[in-house]
């Protein structure tokens, strides 16, 4: 395999592996081959035997030949052995089952290898060895992560009937009743998203109002300033160094607001260029930056082998420090290009972020590191479910010391943040997000399956106590749908990873920006109409509805979903302490 890799191909293993991919294709696959042996509705995602595959269910047990299996998908051919349970099957079931044996996840074995060895992968590898142990009936991460990565390297891919085939025990047993509480959660997870979009859709039908004729969609468009991009590298006395691409707004007089873009995990400064050369057309310095412990370069060390996990814990402290210390170069060392007559006001900043960035904006605009909350909630079964805590729990390791309960990493320079995709529910908590004072807006995507909408951004956005914050909703739109081509793609994201039409999802994101950063950034009330339902209602395209809101309570949302602790949580918790404080670097 080739040792570079795009940003698109390293997003989409990281979403396959962590995302849902992997859980969702076991999930299918224990329900159907279950159903059929157990008349009830469940199969063995991950069971493999040299030669037999045990199923349980409490007291109930059951064993099946490997070759019956293989022989099953490979010609439709039902043997002695299996037609005493798919006899409980319509025909239409048994295809179901035939098909979920062989759904292939396509990822690559680097990625996979590197992926379940690192925290995130071992706190799901934990999860699924509940379900998937060996003949012994004991919980064997390494026989799982083993089955996973040789089934990696067959040339038929990453399916549950290699799973079975290359678990490395002569035989192994699936427990079909954790594995159907297993699935049970993953669809109540689901079912509450589902229930989620449902209630803001209804309270944005409550505040719509009749559309705007014509549509006021003109801030989609470039601005009226001609721009200029540099680039320099900042090197603080006391950390890493990083990069960052400065937009500016040629022949623009007065005071210039800044807004700086922090990416998300696996991406890089170029991704919201398209946003930054926009912003600065319409007057603004946009500065976007390059947090090298998570960026896409971060990601294929981690691929490769040079890293032990998907983001360095100490980014945590780091990302707000990168807003802080640009900032300051800003300050004191402008370098603005030729032709740029304003004067940087940082007085007057804004941080926008998407998903790992939109903590970074979040945390740099007031809301504290909430480690009280993150240590009750990393040690519960939710890791399992929300994807972003496989990421938001490795926090703990930047804890201060033991007692600290909260950290703020807040610029006072910051007086507007708008957080896309954020990652939110743990790292700062109700507590936390409870503190922000500047005006806020928050940007959500239906269908994204890594920061969950729910979790992450509606409850958050119910439980902020300031007056001036705002909903963006795209129905439909994924963690993905606003992210902007780098220019060296080889690969694409799969158009069920990114949802439909992010060239709007993109219009979207470029007017309602602009109006609420020229609202609360440069004082412009005529842009008040722009942040309204009634905006939203006109300016909405069927392929990809757009909801916006200002009021949402916590009482017409799902409550959450109480999940209780596994037996690995004390394993979990710890496996997230730190041996000792790490600061930024």
């Amino acid at each position: 395999m080739e040792r570079s890799m795009t940003t698109a191909a390293t997003q989409q293993d990281w979403v396959n592996l962590s995302g849902g991919g992997l859980r969702r294709r076991l999930g299918r696959s224990l329900v159907a081959l279950g159903a059929s042996l157990l008349a009830g509705g469940f199969t063995p995602a991950l069971a493999q035997a040299a030669e037999r595959i045990e199923l349980t269910f409490g007291a109930l047990g059951l064993s099946i030949e490997m070759k019956s299996l293989e022989d099953f998908v490979a010609t439709g051919e039902i043997s002695d052995e299996l037609e005493f349970y798919t006899r409980f099957l319509t025909p239409d079931q048994l295809a179901q089952v035939r098909s979920a044996l062989t759904d292939r996840l396509d990822i690559n074995l680097l990625a996979v290898s590197q992926f379940f060895n690192a925290p995130q992968g071992e706190t799901i590898l934990r999860r699924l060895a509940q379900v998937i142990r060996t003949g012994r009936n004991l919980q064997s991460v390494p026989a799982l992560r083993a089955a996973i990565v040789r089934s990696a390297a067959d040339p038929e891919g990453l399916t549950p009937l290699n799973l079975l085939r290359y678990y490395p025990t002569p035989s192994m047993r699936v427990d079909l009743a954790q594995a159907l509480s297993l699935w049970r959660q993953i669809e109540e997870t689901t079912i509450h998203q589902d229930q989620a979009t449902a209630a803001v859709e209804t309270a944005f039908a409550a505040q719509a109002g009749s559309p705007i004729t014509p549509p006021p969609f003109e801030l989609r468009q470039p601005g009226p300033y001609a721009t200029a991009k540099t680039n320099r590298v900042i090197q603080p006395r006391d950390r890493r160094p990083f990069a960052a691409d400065l937009y500016w707004p040629l022949a623009a007089t007065g005071d210039r607001p800044v807004v700086v873009i922090s990416h998300g995990l696996g991406s890089d400064r170029r991704t919201y260029g398209y946003l930054g050369e926009h912003l600065a057309s319409h007057g603004f310095i946009a500065v976007l930056l390059e947090h090298p412990g998570s960026d896409s370069r971060y990601i294929q060390a981690l691929i490769n082998g040079e890293a032990s996990e998907a983001a360095d814990p100490r980014e945590f402290i780091s990302r707000p420090a990168d807003v802080r210390d640009i900032l300051n170069e800003l300050a004191t060392n402008p370098q603005a290009p030729g032709g740029f007559t304003g004067v940087i006001d940082l007085d007057r900043t804004a941080v926008v972020g998407q998903s790992f960035g939109g903590y970074t904006a979040l945390a740099s605009a007031g809301a504290p590191l909430n480690f009280k909350r993150l240590k009750t909630d990393c040690a519960s079964d939710d890791l399992f479910w929300n994807t972003s805590l496989l990421l938001q729990c490795r926090a703990l390791v930047v804890r201060p010391t033991p007692d600290t309960d909260y950290l703020s990493l807040q610029d006072a320079r910051v007086k507007a943040v708008v957080a896309i995709s954020p990652i939110t529910s743990s790292l700062f908590g109700r507590e936390g997000i409870a503190q922000l004072q500047v005006p806020t807006a928050i940007l959500s995507a239906s269908n994204d399956p890594i920061a969950l909408p729910l979790s992450e951004q509606l409850r958050p956005f119910a439980q902020m106590s300031i007056a001036d914050k705002y909903l963006l909703v795209l129905r439909g739109g994924t963690h993905f749908s606003t992210l902007g081509a780098t220019g060296d793609e080889t690969v694409q994201l799969p158009a069920s990873l990114v949802g439909p039409r992010p060239d709007l999802a993109r219009d979207y994101t470029k007017a309602f920006i602009t109006a609420f950063l020229k609202r609360y950034l440069g004082n412009d009330h005529t842009m008040a109409n722009h942040l309204t339902p009634q905006w939203a209602n006109s300016v909405s395209q069927p392929e990809l509805p757009l909801y916006l809101l200002s009021q949402l309570s916590i009482e017409q949302l799902p409550r959450p979903v109480a999940h209780k602790p596994t037996k690995n949580s004390r394993w979990i918790a710890n496996r997230h302490r730190p041996d000792q404080p790490i600061q930024a670097r």
